[in-house]
């Protein structure tokens, strides 16, 4: 695979995010709640 800078930077942050939520979302209640820190986010 080759990769030669076509995607915006801004792109590639939001499909993490997007990525990181979605793992988030998954979790047990308990661990949420436990670890907020998880569900922090940044600007």
């Amino acid at each position: 695979m080759s990769l030669h800078g076509s995607l915006s930077d801004d792109f590639i942050k939001s499909l993490i995010r997007h990525s990181y939520a979605e793992i988030v979302r998954k979790l047990p209640r308990m661990v949420k709640v436990t670890h907020t820190e998880i569900t922090e986010t940044e600007g």
